[in-house]
């Protein structure tokens, strides 16, 4: 973890091409430290410019009194050899490029890439990038971004990514509605230096770090990210969610970061050799990341289901097949205590539909049977909660203050699908959130999370002990 520790902590950064002006990029970068209160020292760079959000600016990097860890450059293709010179006299350690037209440019740009690796390599330093936006590390207060960025709010979640669009908006959809934090986001741009195998060791270190996902274009070097990825994976799920599936995808991916195409058969029969979780879309990928960074554990397929309504638990069934999971065949004792839950005319089974016994129980008695009935059965690995939602009082929705603490109680993990209006749905989840209880906009979305959980346990057995993605059968 030590190894890269300049880039994600360091103690002081230097942002070339600093600027005063207003939602420029060298400007955003130098706001985004302020706001955020860095702890370390922020050096403006730009021979024009005057002091910057109070801060002295610095004609050359070499004006700048003692040493730098870092330097983010916002500088064009031609200006970065001339700074790795520079920055090798103060003792630089680590260089994030921003700038476009490298690999993602053609051949001319693929060779300015090499060059500008092999430049740094000269003088002892890594480079992050080119093609990047940054990345953010909220618990160090270090938001390393060109984008006007909200505060991202501490969580489990860390993201290595591989195109600015993730660090950015797509994770700020995952910490407000997805309520969910994040440890670290990194956008690593080309990955022409450090690449998703060294961030993936940092990150098996970060004590904040409970789960990672990975959008990734390309993998510069394919058999040591697996090893590493199948590693890692024992301690800590890893989730890829690689596009570029298709012939006509892998062309535009190429042009977009200098990505080469691989036969996605291939890949994905990798991804599952070396224990990981595989996601197809932003949606999957993200509903994944939230169950698995909260550490609920997903330990067998059978899912026991309780619903006021009927049809969310159709769109659950018909998504289970795809990740493994089954419904629970419930034992005898388990249909008798259902009993009290069920019309005359219905049997008891599985899912739990108690919507037309709600009527005689109430919304709030008939959730607590049937999930407490489900909680004892031994043929129930977790539970599934569906539910709909109003603004105004509803007789078939409970009080959902009351179904946590009801959930509080229970053994096997409960999630929940809550289907109704923003306002509601967050509300709800501040009431089922502290029980343990996460929810998800609705049954697909709460399925899927599900079955990231029970992909990762089966990853994970077949991972274990496996030393060399090499020496695999």
């Amino acid at each position: 973890m030590k190894n890269l520790e300049y880039f994600f902590r360091p103690k002081s950064v230097a942002i070339i091409g600093a600027s005063d002006q207003a939602m420029r990029p060298g400007n955003i970068l130098i706001n985004n430290l302020v706001r955020f209160k860095y702890k370390g020292k922020i050096y403006p760079v730009n021979p024009k410019s005057n002091p910057i959000l109070g801060l002295k600016t610095y004609a050359d990097i070499s004006e700048i009194p003692g040493e730098i860890e870092l330097v983010f450059s916002l500088l064009g293709i031609d200006g970065n050899i001339t700074l790795l010179e520079e920055c090798s006299r103060k003792r630089v350690k680590g260089m994030v490029v921003a700038a476009g037209g490298y690999s993602d440019g053609g051949v001319e740009g693929r060779k300015k890439e090499e060059e500008l690796v092999e430049s740094a390599h000269k003088y002892g330093i890594r480079i992050i990038g080119p093609n990047t936006v940054g990345y953010s590390n909220p618990y160090n207060d270090f938001i390393l971004s060109m984008i006007d960025t909200k505060q991202p709010f501490k969580g489990n979640a860390s993201f290595i990514c591989q195109t600015g669009q993730f660090a950015t908006n797509i994770i700020e959809w995952f910490m407000s509605f997805g309520k969910t934090g994040i440890s670290q986001c990194i956008d690593l741009g080309n990955k022409s230096d450090i690449d998703d195998s060294d961030v993936l060791e940092y990150l098996n270190d970060d004590p904040n770090t409970f789960a990672i996902g990975i959008y990734s274009e390309t993998f510069k070097n394919p058999r040591r990210f697996m090893d590493t990825a199948s590693r890692i994976s024992i301690k800590k799920p890893v989730v890829v969610f690689k596009p570029g599936r298709t012939k006509e995808g892998a062309r535009v991916s190429g042009s977009h970061t200098g990505a080469l195409a691989a036969d996605d058969t291939i890949i994905n029969a990798a991804i599952k050799q070396a224990g990981l979780v595989r996601a197809y879309s932003v949606d999957e990928f993200l509903d994944m990341m939230r169950l698995l960074s909260r550490k609920i554990p997903i330990e067998g397929n059978r899912m026991g289901i309780v619903t006021n309504t009927g049809a969310g638990a159709i769109m659950s069934i018909d998504t289970m097949e795809k990740y493994g999971l089954e419904l629970a065949e419930l034992t005898d004792k388990t249909k008798e205590a259902l009993n009290p839950v069920y019309a005359p005319y219905q049997e008891p089974g599985n899912p739990v539909d108690i919507g037309p016994a709600i009527n005689v129980n109430g919304a709030e008695k008939s959730f607590e049977i049937a999930l407490r009935a489900l909680d004892l059965d031994p043929n129930v690995d977790f539970i599934l909660l569906i539910s709909i939602a109003f603004h105004s009082n509803c007789f078939f929705v409970p009080d959902f203050g009351f179904v946590g603490a009801v959930c509080r109680s229970l053994k096997k993990p409960v999630i929940g699908s809550i289907t109704g209006s923003e306002t509601e749905y967050l509300r709800i989840y501040e009431l089922l959130e502290p029980a343990g209880v996460l929810i998800y906009p609705g049954p697909e979305a709460a399925t899927a999370g599900i079955g990231g959980g029970y992909q990762y346990t089966l990853g994970q057995k077949q991972a274990k002990g496996l030393q060399s993605f090499d020496k695999r059968k």
